[in-house]
């Protein structure tokens, strides 16, 4: 099977609410894999330098 039949719809456009939600859904995907991750390691770092001494 060629890539071009597993794919019938190449000609069909994209329309622009759709690219609009595609971006959303990356910008979120990659916000939850990076940002977010090194966000909390940030802040864990940051509260075991300032947590008191444990007993």
């Amino acid at each position: 099977m060629s890539e071009i039949s597993a794919h019938t719809d190449l000609e069909e456009d994209v329309s622009t609410g759709d690219a609009e939600q595609l971006r959303d859904f990356i910008a979120e995907l990659l916000k939850h894999l990076y940002i977010l991750p090194s966000k909390l390691a940030t802040r864990r770092a940051y509260a075991s330098r300032t947590a008191p001494p444990s007993r």
